[in-house]
Formats: structure tokens, sequence, C-alpha cells
């Protein structure tokens, strides 16, 4: 179940990661990353609607929920605004081979913050994953040509390092649903003073509605699927299952957007992958 899961987080993630970089171009980045959370709301409501009519949902949370959720939608909400910046200054594919570096850091913190045991397996995998995206990567003309991009990505590879592992934390307190829902919320409340100070810039929110709505369903689903994978397995090895992403990413930075140097991420996105199936 939890491999299923992470395999559908992975999925989701490329759908809106395509969304948000052909946004990226008309929409400012801190506008981007709220309407990033804004727009999910409705579908977090309609599912939890569903669920609750199911019996699926009883809404019920644990003592830590909330200290878990405004810490993390605190460090989101500086994650998905570095991540705006970065998808307008750089390529895709590169952009998400610099978020695939993030495991690392997960090697460290998730012992510590949340009592997961590492095992061989997975310490190979991920650090097999890890180099692999740094030979993508590694091509000095792209990296000067990027560097704020680069920059920006780099930074919220930290900030999303500390959100895997308060994800585990907090869906071991509520449903995975009631989870997504609560975060997107209190993410989205901190951004909105930064984005109301910018009034000629909610226009692009009525402009790019549609758009906007897509990429809320991707990032409902994205969260939804990967929260409760990790009801069955690690936060590192959760985060090896986006090198599938990063597969997905190149290719369609290719048709979509005529990124260059397709052959060469083609053939690390796949090696990345065996790293996945190590951790696993």
């Amino acid at each position: 179940m939890g491999i299923s899961l992470a395999l559908l987080s992975a999925v989701f993630l490329t759908i809106r990661d395509i969304v948000s970089k052909q946004l990226s171009t008309k929409v400012e980045s801190v506008t981007s990353a709220f309407a990033s959370f804004l727009f999910a709301i409705p579908f977090y409501l309609i599912i939890l609607f569903g669920l609750y009519l199911t019996g699926q949902e009883d809404f019920r949370i644990g003592s830590s929920f909330f200290l878990w959720v405004i810490l993390r939608g605190v460090l989101d909400s500086a994650a998905e605004y570095g991540k705006m910046i970065a998808l307008k200054n750089a390529d895709l594919s590169i952009v998400s081979s610099i978020f695939t570096l993030y495991p690392i850091l997960m090697l460290f913190l998730s012992p510590i913050l949340t009592g997961d045991v590492l095992t061989p397996e997975i310490i190979v995998g991920v650090i097999f994953s890890v180099v692999v995206s740094i030979v993508i990567l590694y091509k000095p003309s792209s990296i000067s040509n990027n560097k704020t991009g680069l920059w920006a990505a780099g930074i919220s590879c930290i900030f999303f390092s500390l959100n895997a592992c308060l994800d585990r934390m907090a869906v071991q307190e509520a449903s995975a649903t009631l989870t997504g829902f609560s975060m997107t919320v209190i993410a989205g409340i901190i951004l909105f003073p930064l984005v109301i100070r910018k009034r000629k810039q909610l226009g692009t929110l009525v402009v790019n509605t549609r758009a906007f709505l897509s990429r809320g369903l991707f990032e409902c689903l994205f969260m939804i699927c990967k929260l409760g994978a990790l009801n069955f397995i690690q936060a590192p090895q959760l985060s090896t299952f986006k090198n599938i992403s990063l597969l997905f990413a190149v290719f369609s930075g290719k048709k979509i957007f005529q990124e260059q140097n397709i052959l060469r991420k083609t053939i690390g996105a796949l090696l990345s992958i065996m790293g996945m199936l190590i951790a696993i």
C-alpha cells in the first residue's frame, strides 16, 4: 500500500510541477506559491466531506498535531516560495534534480526527529540516487546561467527535508487528508499578508483560475498520497520515489519547454530510479 501511494504521489507531483512551470512566466513567485495552497483547499474539502459521509474520516487528532502542522506550514511557505523562484529561473529538470538532493539531509534528520531506524539498503539507495542527481545537474554553462534559480532551489531543498520529517510526525496524529488540509490552510494564511500587499498580482489569480485549479487538484492529490505513504514507509524511502518524478520532468521539459541535454538527463534519471529500487 505504501509503495502504491508513493508511486501515485510521484505522478501527481510531476503534473503539478509542469503546471507550475507554465504559470511561472505569468505570475509573480509569492502569488503563485499562495495560489498553490488556496486552490487546493476546495478539493480537500470535497474529499474530506466524502470521507466523512462514508465513515472514513472522524477528524480525530493527537496532542502534538497542531505543533507539527504549524511548524510545517511555516517551512512549507518558505519552501514553495523558493521553488516558484527556482522554476522561473531554471530548467524544470534541473530544479527537479536539485530537489532530489534533500534525502541526504534526511538521512541525518529522520533518525533524530522521527526515530526511524535506517537500514543499509535505505542509506545506499538514497546516496546512490543523490550522486546520480549531481551528475545530471553538473554542467557549468547551465549553472552559470541560472544561479538565482539554483540558489532558490537549494534553499528550498533544505526546507523540504525538514518538511518531510514533520510530515511523518504529523500524519501519525491524524489522517493523511486532514493533515494535508491543515498544512495547506496554515501555509496559505502565512503567505496571505505578502500577497495582499501586491494587489495588482491578485488579478492574475482570476485570469489564470483554470490553471490554478488544475494545479490545486494535483497539489491536493500529491499531498494526500504522500502523507498516506508515510504511514507505511520511512521518509527517506519515500523521498527516493521522487526520482520517478525526475524522469517524467526530463521528458516533459523536452516536449513542453524545449529543454536541452535530454539524453544525459534521461540516463541519469533512470540510474536514480535504481537507487529507489535499492532503498525499498
